[in-house]
């Protein structure tokens, strides 16, 4: 059976950007999707954009209020069904067909790991997108592996692309909903 995964997208003045993330979902394979969008009180027209072109299976969250990311994402998760979440930003898109099950199949496979990060590449400069002061070690440096697949422990993960078991969200209480916006992923 395939797994079932809820992607939460937190969207704030992203509207376009979120319909083309929200597409590339579509083509996932080997894998049910529950696709979440959190609009965060947007000031420009992505409410009525969204509203206008969202498939009808993925569901819109209207806040009145900017509830900052990590609070929108823990209000998703409230209302997710999934056994594992994907927290996904609205900017990212999925190329490969297979990534989520890929992901959930290497995160079930692995029972100490309790989150996963995919490489995060900026389009079309194929260069990846390292958290700002986090740096490859000299040692992986040396290395003739890409630098996209070195696995390991890090410090924190980046915040745009990271999958999770649902369950394992709730027993760390999601996001501390005292960070607004930046730093709830190193968190």
């Amino acid at each position: 059976m395939s797994p079932y995964v809820s992607v939460i997208i937190v969207n704030y003045n992203s509207g376009n950007y979120a319909l083309e993330c929200i597409q590339s979902l579509l083509s996932q394979q080997d894998v049910r999707l529950e696709i979440i969008v959190v609009d965060n009180a947007s000031k420009d027209d992505s409410v009525m954009l969204l509203q206008s072109q969202l498939p009808p299976t993925v569901a819109l969250v209207e806040s009145n209020e900017n509830l900052g990311f990590g609070r929108a994402n823990n209000l998703a998760v409230s209302k997710a069904h999934g056994d594992f979440v994907l927290l996904l930003n609205p900017d990212t898109q999925i190329t490969d067909a297979h990534a989520i099950r890929k992901l959930v199949d290497k995160l079930s496979s692995n029972p100490n790991v309790g989150l996963l990060a995919p490489a995060v590449q900026e389009p079309r400069k194929n260069k990846m997108v390292l958290p700002r002061y986090t740096y490859p070690s000299s040692s992986q440096l040396r290395h003739t592996k890409k630098l996209t697949h070195l696995p390991g422990k890090i410090a924190w993960v980046l915040g745009a692309c990271m999958l999770l078991e649902r369950d394992v969200y709730n027993q760390i209480a999601g996001f501390d909903e005292d960070f607004f916006l930046y730093g709830e992923d190193v968190d």
